[in-house]
């Protein structure tokens, strides 16, 4: 079962039971009889100790333990975790746990990622953490963490700079916007991202 593990990082998506979360930006999943680890792609969550750390850990866990979670894998990070775009139920993980306000867009994702727009629509409604008027970013959270433990800055986890406002090409006519729109019938919410 590793082996299918092994390529699934780099392959298809992949169908697995979550059976554990971590915080509001990692899971772990079940695959055949192993136990996997999964941080969700884009995302950087409050730390466990942080302002707000338990309350995302919480609204991740609410979204999706106990389900089966398609996983779009891209690689692994420098901890051995799967990198992902998780859906459960059928909702992204990463866009819910961004909107809901119980995560930032993490420095690495890319300029024209539409996390950031979900990310200034929580802020603009003050949702979860931005209800918080100075709120504290992990990776400053963790650098001045790290300070306190004595640890070098280069042991502590560094990202590239933030990007605070997605890039948009300087020629469109038109605007990208995200919705979360609630599915009629059902229990859940989808958000639909696109120019318009």
């Amino acid at each position: 079962m590793l082996m299918v593990w092994a390529a699934a990082v780099h392959a298809e998506p992949l169908t697995a039971r979550v059976v554990g979360i971590s915080d509001g930006d990692t899971i772990t999943v079940l695959v055949g009889r192993q136990e996997k680890k999964v941080y969700l792609q884009g995302i950087d969550a409050p730390e466990s100790r942080q302002a707000f750390g338990s309350r995302s850990k919480q609204a991740l866990s609410d979204l999706c333990f106990g389900k089966d979670a398609k996983l779009e894998t891209q690689g692994k990070d420098q901890y051995d975790r799967a990198i992902a775009t998780v859906h459960c139920a059928g909702r992204n993980a990463n866009a819910e746990q961004v909107w809901q306000g119980m995560a930032w867009v993490d420095r690495s994702a890319r300029p024209d990622s539409p996390l950031y727009i979900l990310q200034q629509q929580a802020k603009a409604s003050r949702r979860g953490l931005w209800s918080d008027p100075h709120p504290t970013p992990p990776w400053e959270w963790r650098k001045h963490e790290g300070d306190r433990k004595g640890v070098a800055p280069s042991e502590v986890r560094s990202s590239p700079a933030i990007q605070t406002q997605p890039q948009q090409p300087q020629a469109a006519p038109r605007k990208w916007v995200c919705d979360r729109k609630e599915v009629a019938g059902q229990n859940h919410a989808a958000i639909d991202c696109g120019w318009r």
